[in-house]
Parts: structure tokens; sequence; C-alpha cells
């Protein structure tokens, strides 16, 4: 578990002018990785698993008051995930095979048994800032926040390798968060002014495989074979699946409020871009009972604005919030043309 927190308080006060202004930064990268390749030999009597988990979270916080005769708040929060999840035999995404990578599952002979290879990522990137202004001639409150959420969960059987099982399930799964959150206020007897801009994004990579990585130009003389007998402990399938849970929220609040001229802007997004894919691809022969390739996702991209100026004298407010689901954002499950699938059962492909 990887946890950023970062947070910032400012206030200022003065009869004259008084300004405050805050910045917070909270940012998680690296990667938990979890894999056997090059030249490698696993026998097992027993279920294998390969697994990687990952949870990290982003969670900057800021807060800027200032309170005069000309008052001013700003307050300016970055959130950023950019994190790999990567659980995988054989040989690495990207990587020309050095050698290949034999995994047999099972009482010798009868190579029976479950191999498990699953990643696992739960990100989270939260903003949430306040500025607030009070003056007596003017004031002004400025908030900009971004939450995003970028990297990528793998799971795969690479190039240059053999799996002798009772069973093979390839695994990518992902619940990825990010949240935008402003409030801004400022009064003033005189003139006063509310902004606030912020974006919730989400651009990763969901990907399970087998064989070589799609988009990816196959290696030479570097085959995937998976081997697959139903017995006590498999049941003779092949699963890969890739499955994701996005969702991408900014709201943002805005008051202004004065005796003479009132302005509160507003422009929340929420953006959702990235692959969730599921694929069987390259110089690959499955033989198994059935296989399934499955691509998943539930993707919610939501932004509110609520905004208000009061004034005496003349006021104005405008508020522009966009929640997209971009057209680069697919779910794909995908066997290639040079893939060759045996199976007695069914093969599937759906999302």
């Amino acid at each position: 578990t990887h946890t950023a927190r970062a947070k910032t308080f400012g206030f200022s006060a003065a009869p004259t002018f008084a300004v405050s202004a805050m910045i917070s930064e909270a940012w998680v990268g690296g990667a938990t990785r979890a894999y056997a390749d090059g030249s490698t030999t696993v026998n097992v009597n027993t279920k294998a698993e390969i697994t990687a988990d990952s949870t990290a979270s982003a969670l900057p916080d800021a807060d800027s008051i200032s309170v005069g005769g000309v008052a001013g708040a700003l307050a300016k929060i970055d959130a950023d995930v950019d994190r790999v999840t990567e659980a995988y035999i054989g040989t690495a995404a990207g990587v020309t095979p050095t050698g290949e990578t034999i995994f047999s599952i099972g009482t010798d002979d009868l190579w029976t048994d479950d191999l498990w290879i699953r990643a696992y990522s739960n990100f989270t990137a939260n903003s949430a800032p306040l500025g607030l202004s009070v003056g007596l001639w003017g004031s002004a409150a400025i908030t900009e926040t971004t939450a995003d959420i970028t990297g990528a969960t793998l799971a795969y059987v690479g190039e240059a390798t053999t799996v002798n099982a009772g069973e093979l399930d390839v695994l990518a799964v992902a619940i990825e968060t990010t949240k935008a959150d402003s409030k801004t206020f400022a009064f003033a007897a005189g003139a006063s002014g509310a902004l606030a801009q912020g974006s919730a994004s989400i651009d990763s990579t969901i990907e399970a495989w087998i064989g070589t990585r799609y988009g990816d130009t196959a290696t030479v003389d570097a085959e995937t074979d998976i081997n697959i007998t139903a017995g006590v402990n498999g049941d003779g399938t092949v699963i890969v699946d890739a499955d994701a849970t996005r969702s991408a929220i900014s709201n943002a609040l805005g008051v202004a409020g004065s005796g003479a001229l009132s302005v509160a802007a507003l422009a929340p997004t929420a953006t959702i871009g990235g692959v969730v894919r599921a694929a069987v691809n390259g110089d690959t022969t499955i033989d198994a009972l059935s296989l399934d390739v499955t691509a998943d996702a539930q993707q919610v991209a939501t932004a509110t604005a609520t905004v208000a100026a009061l004034s005496i004298g003349g006021s104005g407010s405008f508020a522009h919030a966009t929640a997209e689901i971009e057209s680069s954002a697919d779910v794909e499950a995908r066997v290639g043309s040079g893939a060759s699938i045996n199976v007695s059962g069914a093969c599937l492909l759906y999302t």
C-alpha cells in the first residue's frame, strides 16, 4: 500500500492588502511486479499463483484564506497516481526473449493443477482545495485542481513460454477513482470574484494476454505453447480477462457576494481514456477444453458545477461542466491471426 499526502493551510489578514497562496502536490509512481522469466523451469505438484497487488492513493489538500481591505486567496492542488502493476511469466512485454520459460503444474506427467496469474490495482487520486477571501473594497478567490490516474495493470503469459497445467487463468483487474472537488468563496463590500477550475482524468491501460502483446511485432521462433488438460484440480479451461471499474468525478462550487459587482466562474471537467484489452496474439498455440477471452469495463465520468453571484450593483455567473468518455477508451477482446486455438468446447470472445 502506497499513500502520498500533502496538506497546506494558509491564513492572511491585513487592513490593506492580504494575499494567501497555497500549493499541494501528491504523487505515487513506481511499480509492483511478480514474474518468472528467461531460462526458467518450474515444476510444482499443486496450484501455482503469480500475483501482483498494488494499492496507491494520492491525497493532497489545501486551504487558503485571506481577510483584508483588498484580499486574495489561491489554492492549487495536484494529485497524480502513475504506477504499474504487472504479473507475468515468460518474456516481459517489449523485450527480446533470451531463453524459454517452462511451467508444469501438477503431479509428474499429469499436469492437471491450476496456474493463476493476476495483476490487481486499486488506485485513488483525490484533490479538494478551498479558497475563501473576504475584503472590504475587493476580494478574489481562485482554486485550481487536477486529479489524474495513468500507468498500467498488466497480466500475461509472454513469448517463448510453455505452460503444462490443468487450468490457466490470466487476470488483470483495476479499480480506479479520481475526484477533483473545488470550493471557492469571495465576499466584499466593493467587488468580488470567485473562480474554480478542476480536472479529474483517467488514462491508464488494463491488459491481459497470452503470447505477444497486441500492437507489438511477434518475435521469430519464440512460440508460446499452452497445454491444458482437465484433472482433479483443473477444469481444462483457459481464461484471459481484463476488468476495469473506473470513476472520474469533478465538482466545483463557487459563490461570490458583494455590494457593487460580483463575478463567479467555474469549469470542472471529468475524462476517461486509455484501453481495457484481453487478447491471444502472436505465435501462440492453445490446446484446452475451452477458451474465454473477455474484456469488461464500467466507466463513469461526472462533472458538476454549482455557481452563485450575488450583488446589489451587478453580478455575473458562468459555469461550464464537461464529462467525457473518450473515443480512445476502447474495450477489446481479440484473438490474433497468428494464434492456433484447439479446443473441444467453446471458444468465447466478449466485451
